[in-house]
């Protein structure tokens, strides 16, 4: 099994919630957080924006 650091997952996390989701009227759960909350609350939490079409969910996002 892989070690997986804090960034490693911070990063799959923000990907995840950079995904534009239909529920939210077609924003991402990081915009609406971002909106709610401020960036800098979410760059505390060690996540970043992904923009829609940045967003890459395949298994080699975070290499070991």
């Amino acid at each position: 099994m892989k070690n997986f650091t804090q960034e490693d997952i911070n990063i799959v996390v923000s990907h995840i919630n950079g995904l534009v989701r239909k529920n939210l009227n077609d924003i991402s759960a990081s915009a609406l957080f971002e909106m709610l909350y401020g960036k800098e609350i979410l760059e505390n939490l060690g996540l970043k924006m992904i923009s829609k079409n940045e967003v890459y969910l395949l298994p080699d996002l975070i290499n070991k």
